[in-house]
């Protein structure tokens, strides 16, 4: 796929009926390979605006490859009976029902695979000396499309070109409103481990350098003294859902 805008080019898509505007993106989200996911526009018909300086007519090139439908309603009816792309157990609550756990959740992300028909989750993972580098902690089988118990070169090459859309939330407790979300592409595959169904990238981009929207993130934790805990705390995105908490 060929996507890289020029200095001071943008891009929006904006949907037929107005209520969704997607961008600006500009030439800071290029992607060393050419290859750029947008967010899922709400309807069936949708314009694509490129605009460009006279001193870069021309310079910027865009190549549409695939275009992916979601036959399923993302955008509204997000009860805990049906919602997302399916529906997701009663034990999955609305994280706006919980702002005891609002920082943590400004770590999490949906994450759209690079063919554009599945979801994932995961976090931002900070490091020992406190870079705010932006690993992200996900699944393994979120890389292992085939589910041969292993990651091929190929597989190790479409993760790289996921999406993360983070603050995927509704506004408040009982209701359908979405907030504004950020979405990032790429990142660089670091590590893995099938028996732990454990997988590390990092993002091509920071959310640190997002200097409107830095603000909107944290990065979690983590403990390796080995003692065990008495319970558990989830939050994600089940089935491509808002996103969720769950206590265990």
């Amino acid at each position: 796929m060929d996507f890289s805008l020029a200095d001071s080019s943008k891009l929006y898509i904006i949907n037929a009926s107005g209520t969704m505007l997607y961008g600006p993106v500009t030439s800071g989200q290029n992607t060393e390979n050419g290859y750029f996911m947008t967010d899922v526009i709400q309807g069936d018909d949708v314009t694509i605006y490129l605009f460009e300086p006279d001193s870069d007519k021309g310079e910027s090139l865009l190549t549409i490859k695939r275009v992916v439908h979601g036959y399923k309603n993302l955008f509204s009816g997000m009860s805990d009976s049906k919602n997302g792309f399916g529906a997701s157990l009663a034990c999955n609550k609305n994280i706006a029902c919980y702002p005891a756990w609002d920082e943590e959740s400004d770590a999490v992300a949906l994450v759209l695979l690079s063919g554009g028909e599945a979801w994932c989750s995961g976090a931002l993972l900070m490091t020992a000396n406190q870079g705010f580098n932006p690993y992200f902690l996900t699944a393994f089988h979120c890389i292992d499309t085939d589910d041969n118990n292993s990651i091929s070169g190929s597989e190790i090459s479409d993760a790289e070109n996921w999406m993360f859309k983070f603050q995927y939330k509704v506004s408040s407790c009982k209701g359908n409103t979405l907030i504004p979300s950020v979405t990032y592409n790429g990142a660089d595959f670091k590590a893995a481990w099938q028996s732990s169904d454990f997988a590390l990238m990092e993002m091509d981009d920071s959310p640190v350098d997002d200097a409107t929207r830095h603000s909107w993130f944290s990065w979690l934790g983590w403990d390796r003294s080995g003692n065990t805990p008495s319970s558990g705390t989830i939050i994600h995105h089940p089935k491509g859902n808002v996103m969720k908490i769950s206590f265990d």
